[in-house]
């Protein structure tokens, strides 16, 4: 009878810890594409990560540098390579963070002496 109460006390536990949101959202620019996932847990833990691709006509840039924006937090990261045009960006985290269907996202990508800046938007 213990081990049956234990076991549900701790699905209990468990669940609590799920997923509680999972936002999508993208964007472009004239040389960029992007998407991005947000994932905000049932005690408000953010977690945000997404796909970068080059799409410009000009060769691949070797390295560049991004800064993400929203719910008055910024992540920069810088001298990221992007080897085949594409890659993963973002590992974002974020304790006792909200975010709403509706919110956006800005996205700001420097490369070779240029600046793009992009809204992501929820794909509704």
């Amino acid at each position: 009878m213990k081990k049956m109460i234990l076991f549900i006390v701790l699905a209990f536990v468990l669940s609590g810890c799920g997923i509680g949101e999972r936002y999508e959202l993208s964007g472009s620019s004239d040389n960029w594409e992007v998407f991005y996932v947000v994932e905000v847990s049932k005690q408000n833990k953010l977690l945000g990560s997404g796909n970068l691709e080059y799409t410009g006509d000009e060769p691949i840039p070797e390295t560049f540098n991004y800064e993400i924006k929203f719910n008055n937090s910024t992540s920069k990261t810088t001298g990221e390579q992007l080897t085949s045009g594409k890659m993963k960006i973002g590992n974002t985290k974020c304790d006792l963070c909200y975010f709403d269907e509706d919110d956006e996202i800005e996205l700001q990508i420097e490369w070779d002496g240029k600046t793009e800046n992009m809204i992501l938007t929820p794909n509704n």
